[in-house]
């Protein structure tokens, strides 16, 4: 599939920046969350996700729900099961 799970911000913004940069304003969470956590870090470990594929983006900072970058609805159900099974870690 393509899709990559990290708590590497700088891994993160490499990867996902020319997806996050084509549409600024509706990626200015990720944007500024990630960049927020590359400047200052983070209270609790933070989660991203990118596809290398489809160009999808989400920045997850537990307990709340990842933030999911723009994508077609269909990206956004495939990765679904992707955050289910990485769920367990996210809780640690």
């Amino acid at each position: 599939m393509g899709r990559q799970l990290t708590e590497d911000v700088e891994e993160f913004r490499t990867a996902a920046d020319p997806c996050l940069v084509r549409d600024p304003a509706r990626s200015t969470r990720l944007l500024t969350i990630s960049e927020s956590i590359r400047v200052n870090g983070a209270a609790v470990p933070a989660r991203f996700g990118y596809g290398r594929e489809n160009g999808t983006a989400f920045v997850q900072t537990p307990p709340l729900r990842p933030l999911l970058g723009p994508m077609p609805d269909r990206a956004a159900r495939e990765l679904v099961p992707v955050l289910r099974a990485a769920q367990p870690s996210l809780d640690s």
